[in-house]
């Protein structure tokens, strides 16, 4: 099937095994020299599993913390996790410690014992760990996976989940201010939410029709890749269904209004067809693009897209063959014309890896509206490597920009002509990203897992400082199926106070994308970034007792965070009930916690909307609050 090949080959390697981070329990501050537990639920869905693999789990921690122990408990057995240095080289490897914000450290620790399984397993994992002298915010990180070669530098969050920062601040009684505030772009999900004609697709880049980067009223093309086009019926299964390659939209302005965008493929002919289909020299038969970022020079578009080759009729035979930049103009009803094809010599694959150019470009000329403007056009992409992948950069004027001896390419220290000698500025970004001027600042935002994440730089090649996460996206909970996937940001789409930023959701099960016709389509949420946003909080006096605070925010979807604190070392459980009085979800399950304020998440599935009970009970106490969840 046409569908899978080009999913498989954007989201290589395919995600084949189900493990997530269900719940986390963690306090939010502790003292200084002082042991605290941390209780971490992982549901393994990928059976059956017939080999005896152990558990992994690494703790991104500050350098002078350490690790007392850690426990695990499931169906099929319980025992003790035990430090391992060499799994620690491999994550060191994949997500260096140095790439994390203050002086971080990576520790690795396995299960005594493997396990095979046939149904999908809860692990209860229980971490002791011991702060350090120094005093400020904290954001620790944890990884999970299998004790097996691969997965770890896979980032994909169904092979290696890692959530992080997980913050928590010292010393006791204080707590972390936030830099980054993130919402949902409920308005810009609704306007890409259809039931007929266009009902999603992958990719999403736009394009400013006035070249300017900074929000404003400008008129925009939207680049999809792998289209459905058809009608959604009332239960939300799609019907009458065509995939095509490749198509487009025109938005009139910059806001998310229903009646200013027109979704367009070429209708030729008795079905819909792609846009755009392989037609340079070096093209065959069967071959596709898969198209990338693209940008507007006076009133010519051009777009880097990748493509693809048919090599056979199984699901892994594909490959790259190639990059093109397709060009063209705009009819007066914004359908493309004039389009001519060519072949874009900066593209390198072998054995090992796939070098490739436009996933990203930072217009950076004056016309762009960037404050430190220096005329030319970047244009970025991503290097494979065994470690994941690395970000390149190369540069062309406007004027120059078909003129391929004109390019420049950055090598680490100077812009030379040579493109193989592009050096790695970067790691850890996904295959769509984006690089945006933000003051004076260069914001990298690119997709780690299940979560979006962002990066500061210097320049618009770097050095890029710590990762920041900041969305962790709730899709995934959908099912294990389920992934996310190059988040990028569209500054021309935003507005003055927040920068908006897409990603994509998809699914390994080609039947839940016809069932569910809510997965495959972009997500958008909003970042707003407060400068003065860091370090800590003043200490506040710890409770006396206990309390169990109000769930926020109320009414919610999809995730909830529910606070709660205990004035001394407490056995505690902490459990979801619906209106019935059963119990729908177990989040801590008698589990002893020191003195603390504590933080934890619930994300409910497979449940309906309504009022639901949390109830904290310790040393013999209760006490229940009301949610409520709508859909």
């Amino acid at each position: 099937m046409k569908y899978v090949k080009n999913l498989l080959m954007i989201i290589m390697p395919v995600i084949i095994s189900g493990c997530k981070i269900t719940n986390i329990t963690q306090p939010v501050s502790a003292d200084t020299n002082s042991e605290i537990v941390v209780n971490i639920n992982v549901t393994a869905s990928d059976v059956p599993e017939t080999n005896p693999h152990k558990g992994l789990i690494g703790i991104l921690l500050p350098q002078d913390w350490e690790v007392i122990g850690g426990t695990y408990s499931c169906s099929l057995g319980s025992g003790s996790l035990l430090i391992n240095d060499e799994w620690k080289d491999s994550l060191e490897a994949c997500y260096p410690s140095n790439s994390f914000e203050g002086n971080m450290n990576w520790i690795c620790l396995v299960s005594d014992n493997g396990y095979t399984y046939t149904n999908a397993v809860d692990v209860d994992i229980e971490l002791r760990l011991r702060t350090g002298m120094t005093e400020g915010c904290f954001k620790l990180g944890y990884l999970v996976s299998k004790a097996t070669s691969g997965l770890i530098c896979s980032g994909q969050s169904s092979w290696a989940p890692f959530s992080y920062p997980n913050n928590i601040s010292v010393p006791n009684g204080t707590t972390c201010e936030d830099k980054f505030k993130v919402e949902k772009a409920d308005e810009w999900d609704s306007l890409f939410n259809r039931k007929s004609g266009w009902t999603g697709a992958d990719g999403i880049y736009s394009i400013p029709m006035d070249e300017s980067e900074k929000p404003g009223g400008q008129d925009h093309l939207i680049l999809f890749s792998d289209t459905f086009i058809g009608n959604v019926d009332a239960s939300g299964k799609r019907i009458n269904t065509t995939i095509v390659n490749n198509t487009l939209a025109y938005l009139k302005g910059n806001q998310p209004v229903e009646d200013s965008i027109t979704f367009m493929w070429n209708q030729n002919g008795s079905s819909p067809k792609a846009v755009f289909v392989p037609a340079t020299s070096s093209a065959t038969a069967n071959d596709f693009y898969w198209l990338m970022d693209g940008i507007k020079i006076g009133d010519t578009i051009h777009v880097f897209s990748l493509r693809l080759k048919i090599t056979g009729n199984g699901a892994f035979d594909f490959e790259i063959n190639g990059t093109v930049i397709i060009s063209f103009t705009l009819s007066d009803n914004y359908y493309p014309e004039n389009i001519t094809q060519t072949d874009f010599p900066f593209f390198l694959t072998d054995s090992n890896n796939t070098t490739i150019l436009g996933q990203a470009i930072l217009p950076n000329t004056e016309v762009s509206g960037n404050k430190n403007y220096d005329g030319y056009i970047y244009v970025y992409g991503p290097r494979d490597s065994s470690n994941g992948k690395k970000l390149i950069a190369s540069r062309v004027l406007p004027e120059e920009f078909m003129e391929f001896d004109k390019w420049q390419f950055w090598n680490g220290n100077e812009w030379t002509n040579d493109f193989s000698s592009c050096a790695s500025i970067t790691d850890q970004i996904s295959q769509e990203f984006s690089i945006t001027e933000i003051d004076d600042k260069y914001l990298l935002v690119c997709q780690i897992g299940s979560s979006v994440a962002v990066r500061f730089g210097e320049s618009p090649v770097g050095p890029f400082d710590f990762y920041n996460e900041i969305y962790q996206c709730p899709e995934v909970q959908i099912s294990s199926n389920v992934f996310v996937y190059n988040a990028k940001a569209h500054p021309s789409l935003s507005d003055d106070n927040s920068l908006l930023i897409s990603y994509n959701v998809n699914t390994l099960s080609f039947s839940e994308n016809i069932n569910i016709a809510d997965i495959y389509r972009p997500r958008f949420i909003k970042l707003s970034i407060n400068e003065n946003q860091t370090g800590i909080k003043e200490k506040t006096e710890l409770p006396a007792a206990y309390r169990l605070l109000q769930n926020y925010p109320n009414p919610f979807n999809p995730v909830t965070l529910i606070e709660f604190e205990l004035g001394m070392t407490s056995e505690v459980s902490l459990k979801i009930y619906n209106s019935l009085g059963e119990v729908v979800k177990t989040l801590i399950d008698s589990k002893t916690l020191l003195a603390g304020r504590y933080k934890t998440s619930w994300e409910p599935h497979n449940l309906s909307s309504g009022v639901y009970f949390y109830s904290l009970e310790t040393s013999g106490k209760r006490e229940t609050k009301k949610m409520v969840f709508i859909k």
